[in-house]
């Protein structure tokens, strides 16, 4: 259908697509659940902090797709103008990282520092996952320093 037109769908096209997000959110459930069970059946096989984390990662997944979060990020995502915003903020981080560096606000090993957590998290923003456990355990091992 053309842009204009496709807010205009029929009742029966609207409930065939809830229809089919009602499909999917079934087939996602259900395979999160033998996801969940086979992370926890390889206890003791592998470190547990790697179970875990996977293990986060999936409720975090699923908690968003309940909520109807999943969807909407994923849009919001893949959107070019997003895109392009959030590496313009983050060239407006390093430059101001190498303004303060140049002027010795801050030292050359605090600005590598910095750098180095700029590129951490546009790294996180810009990749095609939604999923945040990664950026979540960073953040609060930042906060044990």
């Amino acid at each position: 259908k053309l842009f204009f037109n496709r807010d205009e769908a029929s009742e029966e096209e609207k409930e065939l697509r809830n229809e089919e997000l009602e499909n999917i959110r079934q087939v996602f459930l259900r395979n999160s659940q033998v996801i969940l069970k086979s992370l926890d059946n390889l206890r003791g096989v592998y470190d547990d902090d790697l179970i875990d984390f996977f293990i986060d990662g999936r409720l975090d997944l699923a908690h968003k797709f309940e909520k109807g979060e999943f969807i909407d990020s994923y849009i919001v995502h893949t959107e070019t103008d997003y895109v392009k915003d959030l590496l313009l903020g983050f060239q407006e981080e390093r430059r101001m990282i190498d303004h303060y560096e140049q002027s010795e606000r801050i030292s050359i090993i605090e600005a590598n520092e910095l750098r180095k957590n700029v590129n951490l998290l546009e790294s996180y923003s810009i990749s095609g996952e939604v999923n945040n456990v990664p950026l979540k355990r960073f953040v609060k091992n930042f906060n044990k320093e």
